[in-house]
C-alpha cells in the first residue's frame, strides 16, 4: 500500500493473477486509486501462516475517509517477490 495512490501500476504488479482479477483489472484499479489522495494501513497483524489482517484507511479527493477491515493472503512468486495472493473484506 505504500505505492498507493501515486503508483497504481507498480502496486498492481504486486498482486497475483487471482488478486488482479478480483480487483477488476488494471483499469478499474487505476480508477479506484485515482479518486484517492491517501491510503494508510493500520493495525496490520499476522493471523496465521501467510495471512495478514489490517484496517485500510482510504482518503478520497473530497477529504472524506473510510476505514475498512481486510484480510490478505500473501506469498511469493517464482522470483521470490512478495505478492498479495488474495484479499477480502473481513
Amino acid at each position: 500500500y505504500s505505492l498507493l495512490p501515486d503508483d497504481p501500476d507498480s502496486a498492481f504488479a504486486l498482486l497475483s493473477a487471482q488478486a488482479q482479477a478480483a480487483s477488476g483489472g488494471i483499469e478499474r484499479f487505476r480508477d479506484f486509486y485515482g479518486g484517492l489522495t491517501a491510503v494508510a494501513v493500520q493495525n496490520a497483524r499476522s493471523t496465521e501462516d501467510g495471512q495478514v489482517a489490517a484496517t485500510i484507511v482510504f482518503t478520497r479527493d473530497d477529504g472524506s475517509t473510510s476505514a475498512e477491515p481486510y484480510t490478505f493472503r500473501v506469498g511469493t512468486d517464482a522470483d521470490g517477490t512478495t505478492l498479495i495472493q488474495s484479499f477480502s473484506k473481513a
